[in-house]
């Protein structure tokens, strides 16, 4: 057997492996150039807010799906529909109930490629005390150190008790929210 040829291979698929991005273990979002927006309907008319406060922090490897995750850690009394009365108001024990709900959370550990830099992470949205299953399509942007992710998703209000009482019928405020974000992703030293 001549090793030349077996020599030539393992050469081959040693830069190969060398060639591939290297992706870095944990991604932390840039809170001051990211944004989480919601957007409601009153009355038929889009109602936008977004929440000043959260962090994402992903373990993402496109070449490495099976060991990817996603962690998004929001703080709810940071939501704000621009101004004050109507934030005070969804503060409420009828809304986002803040007081008792301070934080939500959506942790996936199961992502999948749906196309070239599209994804779907499929988990857990926990939100004012309710746990719920939730797809998130997202498109990943690698830029060398840094990343970007954005995607829409459309959650329904009352799956969560979020505008309860009175205020759970679509009468004037829609049961459908779109949930919109750019994220800003830094690689951790």
């Amino acid at each position: 057997m001549n090793p030349m040829p077996f020599a030539r291979c393992v050469g081959a698929v040693l830069a190969a492996v060398l060639a591939a991005p290297v992706y870095p273990a944990t991604w932390q979002s840039v809170q001051a150039e990211s944004k989480l927006e919601f957007i409601a309907s009153y009355e038929g008319a889009e109602a936008p807010g977004q929440f000043g406060q959260f962090a994402v922090t992903t373990s993402f490897d496109p070449l490495s799906l099976v060991t990817s995750s996603i962690l998004v850690d929001v703080d709810i009394t940071s939501a704000s529909m621009g101004n004050a009365e109507i934030d005070e108001a969804i503060a409420q024990p009828e809304w986002f109930d803040a007081a008792a709900f301070a934080q939500a959370e959506f942790r996936s550990e199961k992502i999948h490629a749906t196309n070239d830099l599209e994804y779907v992470a499929e988990g857990i949205l926990s939100l004012k005390g309710v746990k719920k299953p939730v797809t998130v399509p997202f498109r990943w942007r690698p830029h060398g150190r840094n990343a970007e992710m954005t995607g829409s998703l459309t959650l329904s209000r009352v799956d969560f008790d979020i505008g309860s009482g009175e205020w759970e019928t679509d009468a004037s405020i829609g049961h459908a929210v779109q949930v919109r974000f750019r994220i800003v992703l830094k690689a951790e030293e």
